[in-house]
């Protein structure tokens, strides 16, 4: 939209925009929403690298939550912040009570839809203090799963497996072997213990590096069920966003016409000869007649 555009709905739209642009409440959400997103942007590029495992995907994660549980006792420099960028961009810091309006009621209804009348007296009650906790209970619901999963796999880490008891990291081999039953052999607890000799002195501080250990010392054999169940954590995807991405994608290239004449394999230019071949044996004059037919207004008598 533009303010100097010729056509008046899209100047009005403009002016509408700019006036809601140049507020203290505007500048207050781009500041807050400006703070939620920073700790969460680093974790999101995190989480969709091709070499990220769980364990640095928790860590990660753990330290947005954090971030943004501090965050929500942080309110009043944020509106300080507000109110230094409003007067600097010269946006007035008074906040504008508009008319509260009301949806239309029905039959049976409450009065929940109706809009919040907000103001600088109730705004941190009324939208930072829900937006804060929304944003912590999606991070806590969503990737709970990710955090069972490390648990399961919490006792291959080296730190642990040096300092845990022994009766620890039996009952952990125990229930691994429980759930992973037709990956990994009772071997796993025997090998256990016998590595947590030989890694003492070589600050191994991650499953990864306990892998590359066992890989590069040659010790695949003498250590299969533990080198085994550090790939099972190490393949095990941190997110699907990569997935999602190539089926949208995949969305837009292939049509249910396409997928109606099973060449789903088939390149882009084998596609492209197939759909040429079909084209060449429509009649224009049969599609010609049959939308002529179906478009006739002409009344039989």
């Amino acid at each position: 939209m533009d303010l100097t555009s010729k056509k008046a709905k899209e100047r009005c739209i403009a002016v509408s925009l700019k006036k809601k642009m140049e507020s203290f409440e505007f500048v207050l959400m781009l500041g807050l929403w400006e703070r939620v997103l920073r700790s969460l942007n680093g974790t999101s590029k995190t989480l969709q690298q091709h070499d990220t495992d769980l364990q640095v995907a928790r860590n990660r994660l753990n330290d947005s939550f954090s971030s943004i549980q501090n965050l929500r006792d942080d309110y009043t420099n944020i509106v300080k912040y507000a109110e230094e960028m409003c007067k600097k961009w010269g946006v007035p810091l008074d906040v504008v009570q508009t008319r509260q309006r009301l949806a239309t009621k029905y039959f049976d209804e409450v009065d929940g839809d109706c809009r919040l009348n907000i103001t600088e007296s109730n705004f941190k009650i009324k939208i930072f203090l829900p937006l804060i906790d929304t944003v912590l209970n999606q991070l806590r619901v969503r990737f709970e799963s990710l955090k069972e999963v490390c648990d399961v796999f919490e006792f291959l880490k080296p730190e642990l497996i040096i300092k845990s008891k022994e009766s620890k990291i039996i009952k952990s081999c125990y229930d691994f072997v429980v759930l992973y039953k037709s990956d990994v052999g009772s071997e796993l607890l025997s090998q256990i213990l016998s590595l947590k000799e030989i890694i003492v002195d070589n600050n191994l501080k991650s499953i990864r590096d306990l892998a590359i250990f066992i890989v590069q010392h040659d010790f695949l054999t003498s250590y299969s069920e533990v080198l085994a169940a550090c790939i099972l954590f190490l393949t095990l995807p941190v997110t699907v966003a990569t997935a999602e991405r190539s089926f949208s994608k995949l969305k837009l290239i292939k049509n249910y016409l396409r997928n109606s004449m099973g060449q789903t394999r088939l390149s882009n230019i084998a596609m492209l000869n197939i759909e040429q071949h079909r084209t060449a044996e429509l009649s224009l004059d049969n599609i010609i007649s049959q939308f002529s037919n179906l478009k006739a207004r002409r009344m039989k008598f």
